[in-house]
């Protein structure tokens, strides 16, 4: 069986250059939309001109993801209406969570999470999705207040009716902390094999998923 189509992507977390694969493959596949948030954001963004700020930079780059930005400015040139950018982003002003839109950058705090209005967004793409496959916090997970963007799109996730598969130390966290992991069809802990997994030829992890036992 085919996955069930439209097919999402929400990406997100720190592992930007694993991300980066799992697009480059998706979108030479059927793929409809890939929904884009932390670090790899911030990367995307970046690549499509907006200046974030230096401590957004400087994370980047002591990361050693400045290559990326060119990785990223290629894809969207490519795929310009497939690949879903924030529309806005919470800033950590001395550890209080602060909203704005993409005009207010560049800012001197660093960019911790994407907004409200970017949930909205994302959550109508769920809901009009066949199968959805998230990995990677939308923003600081650990930090409550940068939490927010992760747990909302779990939860829209969990609620939609749709073929799920999450993946990704956070993201399997905020399922189990918001109790969820009984509505998504398919949990996976194999941290980077599936990853890797994913990323191959016509994501096959997908196909090989739909094969195993769904939860209850």
């Amino acid at each position: 069986d085919n996955p069930r189509e439209p097919l999402v992507f929400v990406l997100g977390g720190a592992k930007v250059k694993d991300s980066m694969r799992i697009i480059t493959k998706a979108l030479e596949g059927s793929v409809k939309n890939i929904l884009t948030g932390g670090l790899l954001a911030n990367v995307f963004l970046a690549a499509k001109g907006y200046r974030l700020g230096n401590p957004s930079i400087e994370f980047i780059r002591g990361k050693s993801l400045v290559g990326q930005i060119e990785i990223a400015k290629g894809l969207l040139e490519e795929y310009p209406d497939r690949i879903v950018l924030p529309s806005d982003v919470a800033i950590d002003r001395n550890g209080e969570r602060v909203e704005i839109s993409l005009s207010e950058l560049p800012q001197d705090y660093r960019i911790v999470d994407v907004g409200s209005q970017t949930v909205s967004s994302y959550i109508g793409h769920i809901n009009k999705a066949g199968t959805v496959f998230a990995n990677g916090a939308l923003g600081i997970y650990e930090i409550p207040a940068f939490a927010y963007a992760t747990e909302e799109i779990i939860k829209a996730i969990a609620n939609a009716d749709c073929f799920s598969v999450i993946g990704g130390g956070d993201t399997v966290a905020a399922a189990r902390d918001l109790d969820v992991e009984e509505k998504l069809t398919h949990v996976s802990t194999g941290g980077k094999a599936s990853v890797d997994y994913l990323a191959g030829v016509r994501l096959s992890a997908i196909e090989a998923l739909k094969d195993s036992p769904a939860r209850a």
